[in-house]
């Protein structure tokens, strides 16, 4: 299938399983965008296409999981 016909998570499995260092740097990835935007103040976010609030949420969700799975502080 080519990739444009993909859905986001069939890339996203695509590009975990193409190597073990593609997933290292997409892990990292989610890790080090996550961490950021769960510490900026959601109204400089609104605007765009979802809520501030709703996006800084979601990035703190997204850490704290990958905290509890990986036993990052």
């Amino acid at each position: 299938m080519p990739e444009e016909d993909l859905s986001n998570t069939q890339l996203v499995i695509e590009m975990m399983e193409y190597s073990a260092v593609a997933q290292l740097f997409i892990i990292e990835a989610i890790r080090r965008y996550a961490d950021t935007v769960s510490q900026v103040d959601p109204h400089t976010l609104d605007g765009s296409f979802i809520r501030g609030q709703l996006w800084v949420d979601v990035a703190k969700e997204i850490r704290r999981k990958m905290q509890a799975h990986y036993g990052w502080d």
